[in-house]
Formats: structure tokens, C-alpha cells, sequence
């Protein structure tokens, strides 16, 4: 009894073997991915080749998914025995390409009769903000282009794919396309009057791709790299009042504190001034350093203005050129006449100078004559001091020496009055001296004089 149980189950699982051993096609199955990814914004299908070998007789076929996929061919098509080549289109459902994965799910293919050949395929989900790599490089402080670089980061061809990219750098749009893992330099030219103020970090790229109606948006960050300038300039006007304007503009990227220092010796600081008052002022020597210190942020400037009034000390130069100019001048004079005068009182009351002539030889000279002439208004008290000639009509008085040797003087004085009472100034003009020296005739003037009367007018 037993035995016959073991048999009848013997066969049991023998049919069973045989049925399945019928209900499966001898297929294998190659796929080739040619466009494996799918945009999940978009209706357009992953493609795949596959390459079938039928190792059993022809047969009509057709390929098919029972779990969020449609296929294309979608009907039933001739599949010859041995190896065919099929273009094959997949397009996952739309609950599947809202999730941004690798889809993998399981496929059939059945035959005429009642066989089906299972298998798993895979398609790569992504999103139109995904499928790009936007990478903009580093750009320097100066720089007038800047590289962003665009990578199709998947297996598929992109096809006239809009971009515009945007941040306070550069700002494009271009069209572009892209094979399978191509990269794409894009050179854009640099607004360099936004970036002067900007300083050194990080900044947003904002790029807006269009692909047929899908839209997205990629935000990136640009490095602005690190560079610290101060430029330094120096501007002089005048002469005598000397100004000077000390300007430093920072022309790099990062905020730096910058120090302004003027130095002046301990004579031209006396008449200096500053447009701001200066943080510090050290004396070192016969000079005090001054100096002023600011914050500086990219793109900005600061200046200080020193004046110096040399009013006064060029006064003083002049002065002291004149003096020495005078005394080497005198030094040089052979001979010198000087005239000074004074009030003398008489007794009727009338107005009277005493005039005395000094004159003083530095060198050794021959036929010497002074000649001299008194006011108009007045006239020559004859009882004192005589020249030795008298133009009573001319009023010219002369005196003659034949010699003076170095170092010898003399002096002649005479007497004038006036009748008419003088009030005010009375200038008495030079006397003059003319001399022989070294065979050749020469004359010299004395200096100018003058008498101011103090008499009142009688009442």
C-alpha cells in the first residue's frame, strides 16, 4: 500500500516538472543601455538594445510590465530563432518618476502559447535640476572672465537645454547640448564695477535650465578669492604754501586697516596743519612722526591734507639773504658815505639841521670829490662848516680830499635853516662821492635821510 502511495507521488512531481519545463521560453536576454535615464519632468522614455537569442523556434512575442512601466513595441511582433537586435522604450509609470532613484522592476516576455520569460530592468530616475554638474570656478580679485564649468553627469544626450545663469559676477544665456558625460567650459566676461566694493567669501549662482516645457532651478556658490591691495597716492600744489593730500584707496576684496604717516622736522612742524587731527605725533630726533589709522572696506578711499606755510620763513630767508647780500656788498664798497642829520635850536626861532657826512675809505684811493645839495626851502648857515665849493644858485655844496688811504675817514658837517616854518617830513637827498680806484673812475651814493619836524603852528 505504501508503495503504491511513493509512485503515485513520483509521478505527481514528475508532471509537475514537465509542465513547467514547457511554460518557459529559452530566451537570453541582453541589454545595452542607450539612453538608461529617464527625466522625471519629462514624457520621454529610457531606450535600451536588446540583444535576444531564441534558442527554441521562431515565435510571436511581447514585451510587457505588470508593475509601473509600458513598453515599446507595446504589441506583438515575429521573433526569428537565434539572436535579434530590438530598440526597446520604457516609460515608467508616473507614481515612479516622481521619485528621484535607480526604478528597478520585473519585465515578461510571452510567447505565443502560454510560455513567459521574466527578468528585472533598471532605469535611472532623475530630475531636469540633477541632471547637470554646475561648477563655477574661483575667481580672483581683477579678473575680467570667469570659467563655469557644466558636466552632463548622466547617460543621456541633452539636446538644446537652455541656461541662464545669474549672480552679482556675470550674468549669460546660452543654448547648449550635451552627449552622454560631456563637460562644457562656458567663459563669461566679469562686471568688474559690481565686484570693486565686494569683499572676499562665498557668493549665490543661480541657474535656470529649460528643457522642452520642464523648468528648473540650480543654486551654486562661486568662491571670490582673497586679496588684500592698498593703493597709495601722493598730490603737491604751491610754492610757499605747500599742500600736500595723501590718498589710500583699498582696491582689494577684504576689509584691512590701513595707517597714514606723515613725518616733519621740529622747524616745519611749527607751521603745519592737518585736515584731521592725528592719532598719534612722536618726536624722534629733529623730527616728529604723525601718523592716522582707518578701518578700510573694499572699494573705499581716505585721504589727509597737510599744509605747510612757509610765509613767514621764506620772509626770514629773504631777509637773511638781503642782510648778507647787503654786507658783502658793503664789504666790497671802496668807499662808503653815510649821511645823517639833526635838529639844531637858534635863537630867533627859525628852523635849522645840522648835516654830517661820514665817509670812510676800505682801500686806498686818489681824488676824491663829495658833492651834496640842500632843500629848496631852505639855506646854508655860512658861520659854520663851509664846503669847500657853494652853488648858491644851484644849492649844491662840494667838498675835494686828493687822497684817502685804507681804513682812513673824515667828516665834513654843515648847517641849513628856513625862515618858513616846516611842518611834516623833510627828506634830504643822498649825497654822492665820486673816486679813482685802480686808474678808473667810479662813484658811490651815501643812503637817503630825513627829518620829521614836531613844531606846532602858533595860535
Amino acid at each position: 500500500m505504501e508503495l503504491k502511495k511513493g509512485l503515485a507521488l513520483t509521478c505527481v512531481l514528475i508532471g509537475l516538472f514537465l509542465i513547467s519545463s514547457v511554460s518557459a521560453l529559452s530566451l537570453e536576454v541582453e541589454k545595452v543601455e542607450k539612453a538608461p535615464v529617464v527625466i522625471s519632468e519629462l514624457k520621454d522614455p529610457a531606450i535600451f538594445d536588446f540583444i535576444i537569442d531564441n534558442n527554441g523556434g521562431s515565435d510571436e512575442i511581447r514585451i510587457y510590465s505588470l508593475v509601473g512601466a509600458t513598453f515599446e513595441p507595446d504589441e506583438t511582433f515575429h521573433l526569428p530563432s537565434g539572436k535579434s537586435t530590438i530598440e526597446v522604450k520604457v516609460y515608467p509609470a508616473e507614481d515612479a518618476r516622481e521619485k528621484e532613484d535607480n526604478y528597478a522592476f520585473e519585465y515578461q516576455i510571452k510567447g505565443s502559447g502560454s510560455d513567459i520569460f521574466k527578468d528585472t530592468l533598471t532605469v535611472k530616475i532623475v530630475k531636469l535640476g540633477n541632471v547637470l554638474d554646475i561648477e563655477p570656478l574661483g575667481i580672483n580679485y581683477g579678473d575680467e572672465k570667469a570659467i563655469v564649468r557644466i558636466r552632463n553627469v548622466n547617460n543621456i544626450e541633452l539636446d538644446d537645454i537652455k541656461i541662464k545663469i545669474k549672480s552679482v559676477f556675470y550674468e549669460n544665456e546660452k543654448t547648449l547640448s550635451f552627449k552622454p558625460f560631456e563637460s562644457i567650459n562656458l567663459s563669461l566676461s566679469v562686471n568688474t564695477e559690481n565686484t570693486k566694493e565686494l569683499a572676499a567669501g562665498s557668493y549665490v549662482v543661480t541657474s535656470d535650465l529649460e528643457l522642452d516645457e520642464a523648468t528648473a532651478r540650480v543654486e551654486e556658490t562661486v568662491n571670490y578669492k582673497e586679496k588684500q591691495v592698498v593703493a597709495f597716492k601722493k598730490e603737491g600744489e604751491g610754492w610757499v604754501i605747500r599742500t600736500t593730500k595723501i590718498t589710500k584707496t583699498n582696491e582689494g576684496n577684504l576689509a584691512v586697516p590701513d595707517t597714514i604717516s606723515v613725518s616733519k622736522n621740529i622747524l616745519t612742524r611749527l607751521f603745519t596743519t592737518f585736515s584731521a587731527e592725528p592719532l598719534t605725533s612722536e618726536r624722534k630726533a629733529l623730527f616728529v612722526y604723525y601718523s592716522w589709522e582707518k578701518d578700510l572696506n573694499p572699494g573705499e578711499s581716505w585721504d589727509v591734507e597737510v599744509t605747510t606755510n612757509y610765509t613767514l620763513p621764506f620772509i626770514l630767508v629773504i631777509l637773511v639773504i638781503f642782510s648778507a647780500g647787503a654786507v658783502y656788498l658793503y664789504s666790497r664798497t671802496a668807499l662808503v658815505v653815510s649821511k645823517r642829520c639833526s635838529f639844531v635850536k637858534t635863537k630867533g626861532g627859525e628852523f635849522a639841521l645840522k648835516v654830517i657826512l661820514h665817509i670812510k675809505a676800505r682801500k686806498a684811493l686818489d681824488n676824491i670829490e663829495i658833492f651834496d645839495r640842500i632843500p629848496m626851502a631852505t639855506k646854508l648857515y655860512e658861520k659854520a662848516g663851509m664846503p669847500h665849493k657853494f652853488d648858491e644858485h644851484l644849492g649844491r655844496l662840494s667838498w675835494k680830499i686828493d687822497r684817502l688811504n685804507a681804513g682812513e675817514d673824515r667828516i665834513f658837517s654843515y648847517i641849513i635853516y628856513s625862515t618858513i616854518r616846516i611842518v611834516g617830513r623833510l627828506e634830504l637827498s643822498p649825497a654822492t662821492a665820486h673816486f679813482v680806484k685802480d686808474g678808473k673812475p667810479q662813484y658811490v651814493n651815501s643812503n637817503r635821510t630825513f627829518f620829521m619836524s614836531e613844531i606846532h603852528p602858533r595860535y
